[in-house]
């Protein structure tokens, strides 16, 4: 179990990003904890690395292209300044609190235009949303039965599209 809200995943650029990077950051996100991706000694890589390096994490993390990525050389002093700026910008989105009348009518307009498949049979109506948690946001959703896991995903993009916790880690509660 992990405590704290946001963790700064240090990447060598050089090496890039390894399997254990890649399980950190999926047990930070798995945890509920927002990962801040920083490769550091990016002044050491020529353009080509660079490219390089960015098409590997742009394929590597698609599941979590929310992530945010610093790019820094902490021995050059290259860009350290964005780590302070970045981590107060994900405690704004993390403490965010949206109104359930707002959720709910987000909610029920985007469930008539694009409704879940039927899970055995049976179409899920919404009953309520809510947020229930700050840091980090957390989200109960109240069905009359389950829903698709893709139509889980179409949630979370919406929230992240339409209010503002497009960067950080949240969960979302069914409630079927």
């Amino acid at each position: 179990m992990i405590s704290a809200d946001i963790a700064l995943v240090v990447v060598d650029s050089e090496l890039g990003l390894s399997f254990e990077d890649k399980r950190i950051l999926k047990e930070c996100i798995l945890q509920n904890v927002t990962p801040l991706l920083v490769l550091n000694k990016w002044d050491m890589l020529d353009t080509e690395s660079k490219n390089n390096l960015n098409t590997v994490i742009k394929n590597e993390l698609k599941q979590y292209k929310w992530v945010t990525v610093i790019r820094i050389s902490a021995l050059r002093k290259s860009n350290i300044k964005q780590i302070t700026k970045q981590i107060y910008n994900l405690e704004e989105q993390l403490k965010l609190r949206i109104g359930t009348s707002e959720l709910n009518n987000f909610f029920r307009s985007l469930w008539l235009k694009n409704p879940p498949h039927p899970v055995k049979g049976r179409r899920a109506k919404l009953k309520y949303v809510t947020q229930f948690e700050t840091f980090p946001p957390q989200f109960s959703f109240n069905l009359s039965t389950n829903i698709p896991e893709n139509y889980l995903s179409f949630i979370e993009n919406q929230l992240r599209l339409n209010f503002e916790i497009k960067n950080i880690a949240f969960n979302i509660k069914i409630n079927a």
